[in-house]
């Protein structure tokens, strides 16, 4: 993988799930993360006998999505870990779910579970290509420094 300048953040997904944090293969270096945008349903909780005003509680939470762009070299090991996230994507919903491990360029790391919903190579421009990956949750951030 060729190293830019600036761009130690990678993404790594699991390749199996039995141990994941074991098998992780790195998709990439991180040229743009957005999102991480959980919500939570509002549940309406009025009485009756209230002083006419609703009153709402949280319900379910979502984690919502999280967009990378991603260098890509093709012909790399990466070309091979971004056709992984293309079998995911094809393949039974119960087997798309993956643990996917964001690492800072502090070291520390992010881990936490998604299903990939979209992934699309964009085309070479300056001399490099990039990958966006769209992940969507299916729970909360894992941890902040290990995967327990």
């Amino acid at each position: 993988m060729t190293n830019y300048l600036g761009k130690s953040t990678t993404l790594a997904v699991a390749t199996t799930t039995v141990d994941p944090s074991l098998n992780m293969l790195t998709i990439g270096q991180v040229k743009e993360m957005m999102g991480y945008n959980p919500t939570v349903d509002a549940l309406e909780t009025t009485e009756y006998g209230t002083d006419h005003d609703r009153e709402y509680g949280g319900g379910l939470r979502t984690g919502g999505n999280i967009d990378f762009t991603l260098y890509y070299d093709g012909g790399t090991s990466a070309d091979a870990s971004l056709n992984y996230l293309s079998d995911l994507i094809h393949a039974t919903p119960d087997a798309n779910e993956r643990l996917y491990r964001i690492t800072l360029p502090d070291a520390n790391t992010i881990w936490f579970k998604a299903v990939v919903i979209n992934l699309a190579i964009d085309p070479v421009l300056d001399d490099y290509a990039t990958a966006s990956v769209t992940l969507n949750l299916t729970g909360a951030l894992e941890s902040y420094s290990t995967f327990a």
